[in-house]
């Protein structure tokens, strides 16, 4: 679970659009996956080696490298910083026709830089404050089952979840990080209806 905690922007984001606290609310599927809302009882392991980016059209989203800024850069939109002390969020976001693609710093972790993507089913909600996608963002690649793929392409790649009352299936991980104490940890959120995947998320942070 990702926590939404307080943090200093980087100096970059002086350099960029920033929303004020009342100009966007963070929500959907993205909000879901980093407070942990999805939590079932027994998420599954995350198999090794899953996730470690994203491709987003043109771009490599790396986890705890790619900075939000950057991500302004190539696709233009707007970083929204809302709230403070515990529920700081910073993110950004864009509508795909009926997609909505999220990507989302960990305040007090990740310091700008990109800790979970999300994409789901449904164009996004105007408070939200997304910007339409550019004709070079046009996908996600997770690199695993997303969005239109049957619930069991996804247990039959990842191993069986439980899903909780939502149709939420959840995969977790850690991993120590080589030369250190740090623990990297991964999840893997997607969400069903009728047997059919309509969001998925993925995130990773690393704790020392």
């Amino acid at each position: 679970m990702l926590k939404l905690l307080a943090c200093a922007l980087p100096l970059a984001f002086a350099m960029v659009p920033i929303a004020r606290a009342d100009d966007a609310e963070f929500g959907g599927f993205a909000e879901t996956a980093a407070t942990g809302a999805y939590q079932t009882d027994h998420p599954a392991p995350l198999p090794p080696g899953t996730i470690s980016s994203i491709q987003a059209g043109p771009m490599q989203i790396v986890f705890e490298a790619t900075d939000l800024v950057e991500i302004q850069k190539t696709f233009g939109g707007t970083v929204h910083n809302q709230g403070e002390a515990g529920s700081h969020v910073i993110w950004i976001c864009y509508g795909l026709g009926q997609q909505t693609a999220w990507f989302y710093s960990d305040g007090e972790m990740a310091h700008g830089t990109v800790s979970l993507v999300a994409l789901e089913q449904g164009a996004p909600l105007a408070k939200w404050g997304c910007a339409a996608a550019p004709t070079n963002l046009t996908a996600l690649d997770f690199k695993v089952p997303g969005i239109g793929a049957s619930t069991s392409s996804v247990t039959d790649r990842l191993g069986s979840s439980p899903p909780d009352t939502n149709g939420r299936l959840a995969y977790v991980g850690d991993t120590p990080v080589d030369g250190s104490e740090s623990v990297k940890y991964q999840e893997l959120v997607f969400e069903a209806h009728e047997g059919l995947i309509t969001a998925v998320a993925a995130s990773q942070i690393t704790i020392d």
